[in-house]
């Protein structure tokens, strides 16, 4: 059991440690646009996303952003952002009943790129 136990811990603490090396690698911080198309309807915030590690695609003038092969609609990532990949903390919002989005509405708080 103690065995089991510390093996789990030496996991965890790699896990936390290679986390941290990637986190590191991204310094630049990115200047976001104040305001987000997502607030001229009230929203509710269903979830947080702290320090994740995002792909970024352009679709026509909107970014999508891949975390954990979720889809994110970014609304408020500046016009000429050009990076493929981005580390952000936001706000997952809800999608109202009366639309269909291509992907879940974020606002991002804070981003960083390499």
């Amino acid at each position: 059991m103690y065995k089991q136990f510390s093996v789990a811990i030496s996991l965890v603490i790699l896990a936390i440690s290679l986390t941290g090396e990637i986190h590191a690698q991204y310094t630049r911080p990115v200047k976001l646009k104040g305001e987000c198309f997502f607030e001229l309807k009230k929203r509710k915030v269903v979830d947080t996303l702290i320090n994740k590690v995002a792909v970024v695609n352009k679709k026509g003038a909107y970014f999508i952003l891949t975390i954990d092969s979720k889809k994110y609609l970014a609304c408020n990532l500046p016009n000429n952002f050009n990076y493929k990949k981005v580390l952000i903390t936001g706000y997952v919002l809800q999608t109202l009943s009366t639309e269909k989005n291509i992907a879940t509405p974020l606002k991002i708080i804070k981003a960083f790129t390499m």
